[in-house]
């Protein structure tokens, strides 16, 4: 299992990449828009795609705006599904 912590210095908020190197698929936890070419390296080196976005801070990620280039995938977060906990 991968969890990789990323942390934008400007709002000192935390995202992360994590999944499972067996089944090679990752997401992005509370993606920020400046770091999206560090989540895309990363998952390049890894050899996985990321195939999940998920918002569990609305007010620290910037996934809310309009889709991050490379990261236009489906998003859960408590707002947009009342599944997500």
């Amino acid at each position: 299992m991968l969890l990789r912590p990323f942390l934008n210095d400007a709002t000192s908020c935390a995202s992360y990449l994590f999944g499972w190197g067996t089944h090679a698929k990752l997401a992005v936890v509370d993606p920020h828009a400046d770091l999206v070419d560090d989540y895309l390296a990363m998952a390049a080196a890894l050899g996985a795609p990321i195939v999940a976005v998920l918002v569990s801070a609305p007010g620290c990620s910037s996934r809310q705006q309009p889709p991050l280039a490379g990261l236009d995938l489906p998003l859960r977060s408590p707002d947009t599904d009342p599944s997500f906990h």
